[in-house]
């Protein structure tokens, strides 16, 4: 591991290692804010309920947390896939994460391909 670490920083640089994780903690910054609304609208409950607490409590936890995924799975989807994107086509976009881009230009365009700027 720790010779394809240097192997990689060797060829493309210190940054190379770094390159995913501003949009990697913008993704779970969403995440968190969308449990916290739906936590907030819904009373269900953000933490993992104890087994003491019941079945109840812990199916909140897992309803919360497939509301939460199914609301920001679009997001996810276009950060994926904007990660196995070739360094070519990444060079031609205005943004190199695809949250700030779809700040920039719209979640509905850049989830729908509408927007063909970038």
């Amino acid at each position: 591991m720790i010779k394809a670490i240097y192997q990689i920083q060797k060829s493309q640089g210190a940054a190379a290692l770094w390159k995913g994780f501003t949009c990697h903690m913008m993704m779970e910054g969403l995440q968190l804010s969308t449990d916290s609304c739906i936590s907030h609208v819904t009373d269900l409950p953000k933490e993992l309920p104890s087994l003491k607490e019941g079945i109840p409590k812990f199916a909140g936890y897992t309803t919360l947390k497939v509301l939460s995924t199914i609301l920001t799975l679009p997001i996810f989807s276009a950060v994926l896939l904007d990660t196995v994107q070739s360094e070519s086509a990444r060079q031609t976009q205005l943004h190199p994460c695809p949250v700030s881009r779809m700040l920039s230009t719209g979640l509905l365009a850049e989830v729908l391909h509408f927007n063909t700027d970038y």
